[in-house]
């Protein structure tokens, strides 16, 4: 529902005659992907490891993880599964950090997540002949995504903005990746 709120926004930037106003939902659409991208890797993270804990299998060890008084306080009182809780250690702040928390969660990185989605016969996507080619797209708009984000969020943003053309890419790029983590997560909770 919130990939087809997006979506509805962008096509109303159209309607938008003030260009800061423009700008400001531009933001933040580049923001509520992130979220997106991010909300399903945890997802995704956490069905697999809850799918590897009821098979009874070895679960991944995490390291370099703090645990802080203030996290202690937030999780008090909250129910929650060992996959969500794996799931919310996870740093999921770029492609490579989304790659490496799905290698050590079930030993398949984005890139192979992307790469088996583009080659999917079942659900194929129109017009595309190099899926190597593909995943060196998405990697790129994924990055370049997460960067606008990182800007907005983190820095002032003022004076850069995204074009419309830049953000339709990033929400199909976003569209590809949500779906070829509920691929994998579907996968997973078959076992």
């Amino acid at each position: 529902m919130r990939l087809n709120d997006i979506i509805a926004t962008f096509a109303a930037i159209r309607e938008v005659t003030d260009e800061k106003i423009r700008d400001e939902l531009r933001r933040h659409i580049v923001v509520s992907l992130v979220a997106v991208i991010q909300g399903s890797a945890r997802s995704t993270i956490a069905g697999i490891v809850d799918a590897k804990e009821e098979c009874g299998e070895q679960l991944p060890e995490f390291q370099h993880v703090r645990i802080t008084l203030a996290m202690v306080r937030e999780l008090k009182n909250r129910q929650f599964s060992v996959g969500e809780f794996v799931a919310h250690l996870s740093s999921l702040n770029g492609f490579e950090q989304i790659s490496a928390a799905l290698q050590h969660a079930c030993a398949q990185d984005l890139n192979t997540t992307l790469l088996n989605r583009f080659r999917d016969q079942a659900r194929p996507i129109d017009g595309l002949k190099n899926p190597q080619q593909a995943v060196a797209t998405a990697r790129a708009q994924i990055l370049s995504l997460f960067t606008y984000r990182n800007i907005y969020c983190h820095e002032s943003g003022i004076g850069i903005s995204v074009k419309d053309q830049e953000l339709y890419e990033f929400i199909v790029t976003t569209i590809t990746v949500v779906t070829a983590l509920g691929l994998l997560r579907a996968k997973w909770l078959k076992l």
